[in-house]
């Protein structure tokens, strides 16, 4: 007999019908949009998800990667799809700092609805295998004695930002060169095109397995599994780079609560699988589950965070 809850879900308009006994399952075809080219750690942590929900749904969920814009493209396509069978997974940071930092077409708080935290994203800072460069203090020493040399890229939102910060604070004249995402400035970066750049882990990994990147600093609080040799930036004496990406997933505004807190469930299940775990952090990433209300929580307070960085930034400037 199916459960008064059961039916209450069944009527709600959009992503579940309900089957037996509290099973539910997507009406049709799931999509999963995220703001990076296909290797990005958000790709790499879409991909994943998408697999074991497809299997616990018995529907297809497919990844369709939208980069570029820092984020505008993949979030307008979200918003326009005007169904509860698209969903983004993204870095928070691309809903908390991207807005402080340029316009756009959407209000986060007012558009998006929070689902739950995937995983927390290593973000490291690499340069080139061929560079004399082995750490943040000889990078910033090579900027200062050849000032204006040094070009970087960051991944959008608070990677940017505290590079940003690094750059002002030990006084360096630098440029920053936008991609539509890490992959493509890291390939830049193996051919000393530019000399130095903040992204996933999982995006730099390869590069440094084959020998043609070094990591020099993660931005975490803690060293990254398989990379105990690498200090943090605040164990390097730049706390100004001290940041952690989280990844996240979302629904537009239009889905209900009922809805994102059933997601949410499966999602937790999903990330709770050891094998997922372990797939998550060969990738450089660390699973992170929660609710709906706690993911929520977390971006309000690194709105704050940021916006208050933001605006120091600004007045020192």
């Amino acid at each position: 007999m199916i459960s008064r809850r059961a039916l209450f879900l069944a009527a709600t308009p959009g992503f579940f019908i309900a089957a037996r006994a509290e099973a539910f399952l997507p009406e049709g075809n799931v999509r999963i949009l995220t703001p990076v080219p296909p290797g990005g750690s958000p790709d790499l942590a879409a991909r994943l998800l998408a697999d074991k929900l497809s299997a616990k749904w018995n529907r297809v969920v497919l990844v369709d990667n939208r980069p570029g814009a820092d984020g505008i493209i993949a979030v307008t396509a979200l918003l326009e799809s005007k169904d509860q069978f698209t969903l983004l997974l993204a870095p928070s940071g691309m809903l908390t700092v991207t807005p402080l930092l340029r316009d756009v077409p959407f209000d986060p708080q007012k558009d998006l609805r929070p689902i739950s935290m995937i995983a927390a994203d290593y973000l490291a800072i690499v340069v080139p295998e061929a560079s004399p460069i082995r750490s943040l203090k000889a990078l910033s020493e090579a900027a200062k004695l050849n000032p204006g040399s040094l070009n970087w890229f960051a991944a959008a939102g608070a990677p940017m930002l505290a590079f940003e910060a690094f750059v002002r604070r030990n006084q360096l004249q630098s440029t920053y060169v936008p991609y539509k995402g890490g992959p493509d400035a890291l390939r830049d970066l193996v051919e000393s095109r530019i000399g130095a750049a903040v992204v996933p882990l999982a995006v730099a990994r390869p590069f440094v397995a084959a020998g043609r990147l070094r990591i020099v600093a993660v931005t975490n609080q803690e060293r990254a599994p398989g990379f105990a040799e690498v200090p943090t930036a605040a164990e390097s004496g730049y706390p100004e780079l001290a940041v952690e990406g989280m990844l996240g997933l979302l629904g537009s505004k239009s889905m209900s609560k009922v809805l994102a807190q059933r997601i949410s469930e499966d999602v937790l299940s999903v990330l709770s699988d050891p094998v997922v775990r372990a797939g998550l952090l060969n990738s450089g990433l660390r699973a992170k589950g929660s609710t709906p209300d706690d993911y929520e929580h977390y971006l309000t307070g690194q709105r704050a965070y940021w916006n208050s960085e933001a605006a120091m930034q600004r007045t020192k400037n």
